[in-house]
């Protein structure tokens, strides 16, 4: 119950869920509607009925005529019966085979909305009885999940397919398509995965353990063990204290934290240099001759594979540099997740990030961010309340996806400044933690928003599974999507190039560009970074990296990568936290980062940079 489902559709924000209510006789109102249709709703209806209000109940199945005596798919009798009595007084209207989709705030009113069209009009604020959700959030890359979201476990013993060892148990498990419900079914499983866990231990489960064995060896057991366990196995050491490890004393823990975070971006690129080092000369003496070839063919074509914005011209940067930085960084990222480390991370930042309304807990969705924004924000749902909305906007803002991340170091590449990446990084996480500030609500920055986790997660040696299917994830979807987009940015902008239209743009777009104190070469990237991160690459095009200085080139990545989000970003924000959230964040976003760009850009002009 420590983790309410408050984001089942869009507007789910603006409901009060009904674990946030302390007693029922605080509501104001004598109209309330209660969207749900299980336990939880059917106490709402039934306490709001006993203190005389009027009840409309919303639930997409009709749970209260079912006859089913599974309680995971009915209610149970005592439920019923008491909304069966709420029902004899005539206040409570029970609505089924209702899916709904938003709410929305209309004046002093709220609109329910249902997926077939059908609205209800709220004089009160909609009571959210949705249930709960599990803490499955908290092992992300340990879990394998089906098409569904269902967590998926072995047959024999509910354990995880992903790290052997690691077993789960409760309502959120299905077996064999029957709900494990909260009620008491899931405890018919406890025997099992201690039967497990005992071979494991080659211990016989009538044998009892003695308490420190219990402790340590069952903790070794679940979080860390490879088949076959050994009971001796020291992966994870449960008996040190918190200080053993640097990352865990009170003065060296946020230093080292903080390093850590930096660390995976810093090895991409020397990873990234390394690769492209061979991978270069091999890349140019593949396509120079290409290029050469095909730039004296007539019309759009010849632009479009040989122009100074061609497939044959930009193609390449995106293979040798982006490719790999995607690849080392998504495998280190995996690492920090499988192993524990990131868990460690946020412990040790959560008293610097507390102020500016983060939780150590959201460092884990945020470095998800650096991966690929969509899965990180979709990955916020376990977040708190208070802090979710902060968390959204640090990752939209500053977890520069793996598309940027590898744009940008391209670009740095071919302007021969890969050094611009510690200030570009820099630049970014000091303006992150300054506009997560700005937009945070107070109660997350509340003294009382403690770190609810115990402060010493456990570490174990990642597995190859985990790290591997991590990787081959953010790796798989950077190839799917970034290549097509990408491809289809460097098409257009060639197009644009050709036709003269980028010329006559340039002096429209003079201006806007003087706002930062650069060229209008740099607009381009700038608006197509917009659409898809990839298009920070067009910077690297040829006339346009001569024209701009160091300086000019560390504001125009850094503008480009945070003026807006990119589509997909935007619209799974809309999509998770409604339009209007999304709206507004967009707008807070540009302009804050155009003034952190026209700050640090006109800075830099006076000094000479």
């Amino acid at each position: 119950f420590q983790y309410p489902n408050r984001n089942s559709f869009a507007g789910a924000e603006s409901c009060c869920h009904s674990s946030e209510v302390r007693t029922w006789r605080e509501l104001e109102g004598d109209r309330f509607t209660v969207i749900g249709g299980y336990e939880s709703a059917a106490d709402a209806a039934v306490s709001l009925v006993q203190l005389g209000k009027n009840v409309t109940v919303l639930g997409r199945y009709a749970t209260w005529d079912s006859e089913h005596p599974d309680p995971s798919i009915s209610l149970t009798p005592f439920s019923r019966e008491r909304l069966e009595w709420a029902g004899s007084t005539g206040s409570v209207d029970l609505v089924g085979g209702v899916d709904i989709t938003s709410v929305r705030v209309d004046g002093d009113t709220w609109v329910v909305q249902a997926s077939d069209g059908c609205e209800w009009v709220s004089e009160t604020r909609p009571i959210l009885a949705t249930g709960f959700k599990g803490s499955l959030g908290h092992l992300d890359g340990l879990i394998e999940y089906d098409e569904d979201g269902a967590p998926v476990v072995t047959e024999e013993a509910d354990e995880s397919t992903l790290v052997p060892g690691l077993f789960i148990s409760g309502p959120i498990l299905q077996h064999r398509g029957v709900n494990f419900c909260f009620i008491y079914k899931f405890r018919q499983r406890f025997a099992i995965v201690a039967d497990a866990i005992a071979q494991a231990l080659e211990r016989t489960p009538r044998k009892p353990l003695r308490p420190t064995e219990r402790w340590g060896c069952t903790w070794t057991t679940s979080l860390a063990a490879r088949s076959p366990v050994r009971a001796d196995r020291q992966d994870i050491d449960v008996a040190a204290p918190p200080a053993t490890l640097l990352i865990g004393r009170a003065v060296a823990g946020p230093t080292t934290a903080v390093v850590l975070l930096v660390l995976p971006a810093l090895l991409a690129v020397l990873g990234a240099n390394q690769a492209a080092a061979w991978l270069d000369p091999l890349a140019v003496a593949s396509t120079t001759p290409l290029a050469e070839g095909m730039e004296g063919w007539p019309g759009p074509l010849g632009a479009v594979l040989a122009g100074d914005y061609g497939l044959l011209t930009m193609g390449p940067l995106l293979f040798v540099w982006a490719v790999p930085t995607v690849l080392v960084y998504s495998v280190l990222i995996s690492v920090y997740k499988a192993s524990g480390l990131a868990d460690r991370i946020g412990a040790a930042l959560h008293p610097l990030l507390r102020p500016v309304g983060l939780h150590g807990r959201d460092v884990t969705r945020v470095l998800m961010g650096f991966g690929c924004n969509v899965p990180a924000i979709v990955a916020t749902r376990s977040c708190s309340a208070c802090t979710r909305p902060t968390t959204v906007g640090a990752i939209s803002f500053g977890s520069a996806c793996s598309y940027q991340l590898g744009a940008t170091l391209a670009v740095f590449a071919a302007a021969d400044k890969s050094s611009l990446v510690v200030p570009y990084l820099a630049l970014l996480v000091a303006a992150t933690l300054v506009y997560t500030r700005l937009i945070s609500q107070p109660d997350a920055r509340s003294t009382l928003n403690t770190l609810l986790i115990e402060p010493r997660a456990f570490l174990t040696w990642p597995s190859f599974a985990a790290v591997g299917a991590e990787a081959r994830g953010t790796v798989g979807a950077f190839l799917r999507t970034a290549l097509p987009i990408f491809f289809v940015i460097a098409m257009v902008a060639s197009l644009l190039d050709w036709s003269g239209v980028l010329d006559a743009a340039g002096g429209l777009l003079v201006p806007a560009m003087a706002m930062f104190a650069l060229p209008a070469d740099a607009a381009m990237p700038t608006v197509l970074a917009a659409v898809r991160k990839d298009g920070i690459l067009l910077l690297a095009e040829a006339g346009t990296v001569a024209s701009l200085s160091a300086a000019q080139l560390l504001v125009a990545t850094f503008l480009a990568g945070t003026v807006l989000p990119c589509l997909v970003t935007a619209i799974t924000i809309g999509r998770e936290l409604g339009l209007r959230f999304a709206g507004r964040l967009v707008v807070q976003q540009s302009a804050f980062a155009v003034t952190v760009a026209a700050a640090v850009g006109w800075a830099s002009a006076a000094f000479g940079g």
